[in-house]
């Protein structure tokens, strides 16, 4: 064993999904020597926990309502973040082995934290076929995705990158300097090999952009005014609708808090849109956008 997932998984089958709620979990992972991948995934373990995250889990196995755990995954996480000032990414690992362990979701991809001399994540100009170029977005979960929602998943060590689909297409290239990549394709479909070449493209999303000027958050929600904000260098915003708030922006994704911390809302940029997803302290959720206003 060597993944966290695997660790939990192995844990349930000797113990029962019971185990879940023990307090010495997180020292059993270490028995199993697993959980390398991810950074304080004991912190976060013991965070679960104590909010009160696995009991409701374990409740909704034993009422055998699996939907509805998946269904409030990414509650549990955009809360536990929030108030525990964990990273995102990692919370979000971590309930996704819990939801592996229990039969849930698909196999989860670590956070990638391999030291390497070049940063690939964020937006790039994706030369994936000849003469076809499309926006591909590197996350820092160990996936991309392009414009036209095709997954990827991506390697990195030292100056070379590999950008793949399982048993489909591998694009094996190299840094030629912080802000190009070039390689080799090869389809693993139709046995061929082209060249291929990326350029970082500006986002939305960057930290200069969004400093300039003010936004609007779009409301897809009738009883919902839209919300114009200028964000400050200090994480901090100002509302005309809620006044103060926060915000964050980590791995492409913008979190922005509001309301007096009543609403969330998390944005990605695709397609040089910037759309999101919006949940409040009741649990209600809604699709919005942040546009540039002036």
């Amino acid at each position: 064993m060597e993944y966290l997932y695997e660790g939990l998984t192995k844990v349930i089958e000797d113990k029962g999904v019971s185990v879940l709620c023990d307090k010495y979990l997180a020292n059993m992972m270490a028995d199993y020597q697993v959980g390398k991948e991810i950074p304080a995934y004991d912190v976060i373990l013991k965070q679960i926990q104590s909010h009160g995250y696995m009991t409701e889990i374990l409740e909704y196995c034993n009422r055998k309502e699996s939907n509805v755990i998946i269904s409030k995954l990414q509650f549990y996480v955009s809360t536990l973040s929030t108030d525990s000032s964990l990273k995102h990414s990692s919370v979000n690992y971590v309930f996704d082995c819990i939801a592996y362990s229990l039969g849930l979701v698909n196999k989860p991809i670590a956070p990638i934290i391999k030291r390497c001399k070049f940063n690939p994540l964020g937006h790039w100009k994706f030369n994936f076929s000849p003469n076809k170029t499309q926006l591909l977005i590197i996350r820092a979960d160990g996936t991309a995705v392009s414009e036209s929602r095709t997954k990827y998943h991506w390697e990195i060590s030292d100056d070379e990158i590999k950008i793949f689909i399982p048993n489909t297409v591998s694009y094996d290239g190299w840094f030629v300097d912080v802000d190009t990549i070039e390689g080799n394709a090869i389809s693993l479909v139709y046995n061929r090999t082209w060249r291929w070449h990326a350029k970082r493209s500006e986002d939305a999303l960057s930290l200069n952009n969004l400093l300039k000027g003010q936004w609007i958050i779009v409301n897809n929600q009738v009883d919902l005014e839209d919300n114009i904000l200028t964000f400050n260098n200090n994480r901090t915003l100002y509302s005309e609708l809620y006044h103060k708030g926060n915000w964050m922006l980590e791995d492409g994704i913008l979190t922005v808090i509001t309301a007096n911390t009543y609403i969330r809302y998390e944005f990605q940029c695709t397609k040089n849109r910037i759309e999101g997803v919006a949940i409040n302290k009741a649990g209600i959720t809604w699709r919005c956008e942040l546009n540039k206003l002036k």
